[in-house]
């Protein structure tokens, strides 16, 4: 997708220049950013009117709620979650458009969203396509056909204003009573890399950020408990299911990676920095954004009972490596609070996308 350049002139911020670097307009923007817009920057919050985690909807029947809509994005916001999920192609395409000229126009900094959506095997919304479900697409053994369709849900996506989308699964299945075998390629390790990075060449064809997930061995608990801990040795994580997101994020350069509620040797994987600063950053030089599963920061507190508190869990996701909550609640990003610590204030500075 060709990029529209913004036009400068002499006022125009460093961040807001197109013609320099990445890295100069991002100092520029860091300099610039207040400790509340940072921590917003690292913040997703659902957009659908959905009951979910007693959340405040900002879109009502595909328009904006104006004093809602101030209150949740005045200060910016990183991601929307499901904002056009129940919405028509028009109303959503709207509803993108609307979001996005609230942010670009009436915030300080100007900064758009990024708008997530779920596109396990279809964009999840009304009237969109419906393909097989992914261990299908595995058992096709057809990387060039996975690719057409990863292809043809970017292009819907793509069309209704979403620019990025938590798919695909690449976790190896090792038990079906984990009770989630269908969102995944299937058991072999090439098979599943072969079949992941023709799927997300194909959506990000269309300029569509993908997402890996779930990083890492989610399906693979003892007795085939979904997303509970995993003990293997540091081989066989390597060996079995490492390749799939090793080959994500080096062949198909993908934009995003998942991280996953269960933990990986007594440590939540959601704040692991073994896993999300060693490997993936260190070891694979990993330059995409890493996002948490939907609630899975709190998981840390409440699940695995390695933090005393939401904020404190929080606090832990973000200096072991993950760089924006997939939390509707922003977890452990509220200012005044967690990331008044000075040693938070590096982390935010850190996660910059």
């Amino acid at each position: 997708m060709r990029k529209q350049r913004i036009p400068t002139t002499p006022s125009t911020p460093p961040y807001k220049n197109t013609s320099l670097s990445i890295v100069r307009r991002v100092d520029d923007l860091l300099a610039r950013m207040t400790l509340r817009e940072k921590a917003q920057q690292l913040c997703c919050i659902l957009g659908a009117e959905v009951n979910w985690y007693n959340h405040t909807p900002f879109i009502r029947d595909g328009k904006l709620d104006m004093p809602v809509t101030r209150r949740l994005l005045g200060n910016g916001i990183g991601q929307i979650a499901m904002a056009l999920a129940y919405l028509p192609p028009v109303k959503g395409a709207r509803a993108a458009n609307a979001i996005q000229k609230f942010l670009t126009t009436q915030t300080r900094l100007g900064i758009p969203a990024i708008i997530h959506e779920e596109c396990l095997h279809g964009f999840k919304t009304i009237t969109a396509t419906s393909f097989p479900q992914a261990i299908a697409l595995g058992a096709a053994w057809d990387p060039a056909l996975t690719r057409r369709v990863g292809a043809a849900i970017g292009a819907e996506v793509r069309a209704r204003g979403c620019n990025l989308v938590l798919t695909p699964t690449v976790n190896i299945t090792t038990d079906p009573r984990c009770g989630r075998t269908e969102e995944s390629y299937g058991e072999a390790v090439e098979l599943v890399s072969r079949t992941a990075v023709a799927f997300i060449k194909g959506l990000q064809s269309n300029g569509i950020g993908a997402t890996a997930k779930h990083f890492a061995a989610n399906f693979a608990g003892d007795g085939g408990r979904d997303s509970h801990a995993i003990y293997f040795s540091e081989r066989i994580m390597r060996e079995k299911f490492f390749p799939a997101f090793k080959a994500a994020i080096r062949e198909a350069k993908v934009a995003a990676l998942m991280s996953a509620y269960n933990a990986f040797d007594g440590v939540p994987c959601s704040c692991n920095p073994w896993l999300l600063r060693t490997i993936l950053r260190d070891e694979w030089k990993f330059d995409g954004i890493t996002v948490s599963d939907y609630s899975a920061v709190r998981h840390i507190s409440e699940n695995h009972f390695a933090a005393p508190n939401d904020e404190q869990a929080g606090r832990l996701a973000l200096e072991g490596g993950r760089t924006q909550n997939g939390c509707a609640l922003c977890t452990g990003m509220r200012p005044g609070r967690t990331i008044n610590r000075r040693n938070c204030r590096s982390s935010l500075d850190r996660a910059r996308l």
